[in-house]
C-alpha cells in the first residue's frame, strides 16, 4: 500500500518483465527472483502467447526463450522490432544455445542470459537492460 502510494505521488512504477518460458520450473523460478527484486512480473508459456502481451502490457523488459511453442523466440523479437519504438520492450535472449551472442546481435536483442544461468545474473542483465 505505502509503495502504491509512493508510486502515484512520484510518478514512479515498478518495472514491469514479461518471461516468456515454457519451461514452469524455470519460468517459475525467474518470477520468484524478479519479484523480489521489485519487478511487475507475468509469464507467458508460447511465443504467440508472449507477443499478444507485449501488445497489452507494455512491459518494460522482455527475457525471451529462443525455443518456445507457436513462435519461436526469433520470431517473436522479428515482430517486436516492427513495432514502434515506445511500444518495444528491452529484449533479453534466454538459451542454451551456444550461438546465443551471435543470435542476439542478428535480431538487435538489447542482451542475453545464456542458460544455465546463476540468479544474480539475470538480476544484473535486467537491470543493465533497464539502465540502456
Amino acid at each position: 500500500m505505502i509503495a502504491e502510494e509512493l508510486g502515484n505521488v512520484t510518478g514512479l512504477r515498478p518495472k514491469s518483465i514479461l518471461i516468456a518460458e515454457d519451461d514452469p520450473g524455470i519460468s517459475r523460478m525467474m518470477k520468484l527472483v524478479l519479484e523480489e527484486e521489485g519487478f511487475l512480473v507475468t509469464v507467458a508459456r508460447d511465443g504467440a502467447e508472449a507477443l499478444a502481451l507485449v501488445g497489452s502490457m507494455n512491459p518494460d523488459v522482455l527475457l525471451l526463450d529462443l525455443r518456445l511453442p507457436v513462435l519461436n523466440g526469433e520470431e517473436v523479437a522479428s515482430s517486436i522490432q516492427r513495432l514502434p519504438v515506445g511500444a518495444r520492450p528491452k529484449v533479453l535472449l534466454t538459451s542454451a544455445s551456444a550461438r546465443l551472442k551471435e543470435i542476439s546481435e542478428q535480431i538487435g536483442a538489447d542482451g542475453y542470459v545464456q542458460k544455465p544461468f546463476e540468479l544474480d545474473d539475470l538480476i544484473a542483465a535486467t537491470q543493465q537492460a533497464l539502465a540502456k
